[in-house]
């Protein structure tokens, strides 16, 4: 099963690019954010189309400067 993985997703390229996944493709999308992750969810579907569902977009915790923080993507 595809899926998008936008990192990070809080603002510039990665929230728009985001943003645009929502909008025009019907994959689940995994984003980041060094924190907030609640209030950046809220940011990127904030005045999307009533159509974008929601539960596709899963925003995790993710700060690139330590490794311990990341080794939870290891999975991937």
């Amino acid at each position: 099963m595809a899926w998008a993985f936008v990192t990070p997703a809080s603002r510039g390229i990665g929230f728009h690019l985001t943003r645009h996944l929502l909008q025009h493709t019907k994959l689940p999308i995994v984003a980041t954010a060094r924190k907030d992750v609640a209030i950046v969810k809220k940011s990127i579907l904030s005045e999307l189309p009533v159509s974008v569902d929601e539960e596709r977009l899963k925003v995790l915790p993710l700060d690139v400067t330590g490794n311990k923080k990341t080794s939870f993507f290891s999975f991937f």
